[in-house]
């Protein structure tokens, strides 16, 4: 089976202490996708927008930890997309539905930025999609309890982190 990450999945070292079985096998980019934080990262579809993604070939035991991390079927649903070049639909997570646009926690925006670092995506698009995540929305977003403790991504944070680029 074959999973694509687009978070916190995307850094490789995370991904072995939940998945030891999971392969990262490539990047590829998901069209007419689009990233947003909602407390964490989810996806939506969106015309002319893109997603980078890993891709992972996991094993069963891999998606049953993933559910359980994904707090499957309670935060997150299973979507099953197709890309090029994959014989078999591929797995991945997208929020359900009652949380609002708003930032993540630094803690949680770092395990992702290692993770573009894993498979050489660049962070631009991912400093533009938290600095969105500032503007909320009417519905509250999501707050981890995996991933509570730090502060909150602020528009100075995200301008350090622009500078250290």
């Amino acid at each position: 089976m074959f999973y694509a990450g687009y978070g916190s999945n995307l850094n490789i070292s995370q991904m072995r202490e939940r998945c030891p079985k999971a392969k990262p096998l490539e990047t590829r980019v998901l069209e007419n996708w689009q990233l947003c934080f909602k407390g964490v990262a989810d996806i939506f579809p969106s015309e002319g927008s893109i997603v980078n993604v890993g891709v992972y070939k996991i094993t069963k035991e891999c998606e049953n930890a993933l559910d359980y991390y994904e707090d499957y079927p309670n935060l997150y649903r299973k979507k099953y997309l197709s890309l090029d070049g994959y014989n078999k639909p591929i797995l991945t997570y997208v929020m359900n539905p009652g949380y609002g646009i708003g930032p993540p926690s630094t803690l949680y925006f770092n395990a992702i930025k290692d993770g573009y670092k894993d498979w050489n995506i660049k962070i631009n698009d991912l400093l533009e999609v938290a600095k969105r995540s500032l503007h909320r929305g009417e519905l509250e977003p999501y707050r981890s309890i995996r991933w509570k403790g730090t502060e909150l991504v602020t528009e100075e944070f995200l301008h350090a982190e622009k500078i250290s680029q």
